[in-house]
This record gives C-alpha cells, sequence and structure tokens, in this order.
C-alpha cells in the first residue's frame, strides 16, 4: 500500500480495531488501546508525516474546503516564523548588550586594582598615618602584670563525709555521722 493510501485508510478507520488491524499489518507497530481513536490516529498520521492542518485532512474538507484550512496553516506557521526570528533577534541583541556591559566591569575592576596598589604605596611611602593619628599605644595588648587577678569563686560551707570502705564523699547528715565507716572530712 502506497503511502498516500494509508494515510486515507488511517483517516477512514470507524474504530480503534479497524485502525489496530491497519496499522498492524501496513506498519507492525501495535497501538496502546488505552487512548481514544482521535489520539491514535494522530500519532499515527504524525508518525507517517503527516500534519493535522495539511490541505489533505479529512477534518479539513469537511468544514469547509481543505485550502482554507491548509492557508490557516501556513499562516500559523509564517507567524510563529516571524515570531521566532523576533526572539533570535532580541536574544542577539542582549547577548551584545552584556558582553559590553562585562567588558565594561573588567575594565573597572582593572582601574580599581590600579587604584589599590597606588593608594598602597603611597602608605608606604608616607608611612601608616592611621597609627600616628590613634597612636600605637593603644593597639597593643595590656601587660600580663597589669591583669588583675580573679577571685576564687566562693563556695558554700558544706560539711563532708567520706566513707572509709569505699572512699566516696557524701553531704554531712546527722544520721549518717553516726554509723562507724563515715568520717567527717
Amino acid at each position: 500500500m502506497e503511502l498516500n493510501e494509508l494515510i486515507s485508510a488511517v483517516k477512514a478507520a470507524k474504530d480503534k480495531n479497524e485502525l489496530e488491524a491497519l496499522v498492524k499489518a501496513e506498519l507492525q507497530i501495535d497501538l496502546d488501546k488505552r487512548k481514544s481513536l482521535d489520539t491514535l490516529r494522530a500519532e499515527v498520521l504524525k508518525g507517517l508525516g503527516v500534519e493535522e492542518g495539511e490541505p489533505g485532512d479529512d477534518d479539513a474538507g469537511e468544514s469547509g474546503g481543505a485550502a482554507g484550512a491548509g492557508d490557516t496553516a501556513g499562516l500559523h506557521s509564517a507567524n510563529e516564523q516571524a515570531e521566532l526570528q523576533a526572539l533570535r533577534d532580541e536574544n542577539a541583541r542582549l547577548r551584545e548588550e552584556n558582553a559590553t556591559q562585562l567588558n565594561e566591569l573588567q575594565a573597572a575592576q582593572l582601574r580599581i586594582n590600579d587604584l589599590q596598589a597606588e593608594v598602597g604605596s603611597l602608605r608606604f611611602q608616607l608611612g601608616n598615618p592611621v597609627n600616628e593619628q590613634v597612636g600605637e599605644a593603644s593597639l597593643t595588648p595590656p601587660d600580663l602584670d597589669e591583669v588583675e587577678p580573679r577571685e576564687p569563686p566562693v563556695v558554700p560551707d558544706v560539711r563532708l563525709l567520706r566513707n572509709t570502705e569505699n572512699g566516696r564523699v557524701i553531704a554531712w547528715s546527722p544520721e549518717l555521722a553516726k554509723l562507724p565507716n563515715m568520717k567527717e572530712l
């Protein structure tokens, strides 16, 4: 079967079973019958290289002439092509603009680096005026002798008992103090 005859037969298929038998016999392809007849038909036609709005489409012929439907499809693609070209031109313009801005930023960074180097050399020649204004003494840490010693923390007086058998230290209580193996610290 020729391509045009196969396309016509696919478009003329009345149900999924007929379309499946045709596609299996001619193209050796299994269809997914879970999909609708229109979806299956569109997928087979797309695989054969037929677009929905092409002049040979049966649906276009029923709606009032194949030539009218074909012209509309051509206009859509022409409009889409024009939009695509406009987007490409805009993209190229933005790339050029970004490249220009990048070059300006790199030149500014080079100027900043040069100015920083110049400031560094001037500081070396003049000495560091910041140290003269602040004074050297305020920048040095205090001597260790000048640091005041910290007072030990205040610990409340707690009487303790030591168990002579196991060496444990326990807080004093009158009952524990009476035991023969407890010694007060």
